[in-house]
């Protein structure tokens, strides 16, 4: 699925663990409980995405666009998110401990009881 485009789909619970999705777009895409385990997804389009207890653990996410995504119990744990994009995503009781969050941005994001911690 590298550089894909697979704007607005449904893919709720959909296993895309170890999955390469390089660049790949995306948006607006419904990923509740979608299992992305291990992906690898650096510069990947999840602007607009619901992901509503998806599964990110140790995802390579470098890049990554995750603008105006509702990301409700995600748990990113252990994920490479340097330089990613958060701007006005909705984050609630979310995991991102022990994540690489060097340059990531969370301007202007509703962030509630989530967990962050490097």
């Amino acid at each position: 699925l590298v550089e894909e485009s697979i704007p607005y789909a449904n893919l709720n619970r959909v296993d895309l663990s170890c999955a390469d999705l390089s660049g790949s777009v995306f948006t607006g895409c419904r990923l509740n409980s979608a299992n992305l385990v291990f992906v690898k997804a650096p510069y990947a389009d999840f602007s607009h995405i619901e992901a509503r207890e998806s599964d990110w653990y140790s995802a390579d996410l470098l890049g990554a666009d995750f603008r105006k995504a509702k990301l409700q119990r995600a748990s990113f744990y252990k994920c490479d998110l340097r330089g990613s994009d958060f701007r006005k995503a909705e984050i609630a009781f979310a995991d991102f401990r022990d994540c690489r969050l060097e340059g990531a941005r969370f301007d202007e994001s509703a962030v509630l009881n989530t967990a962050f911690s490097s």
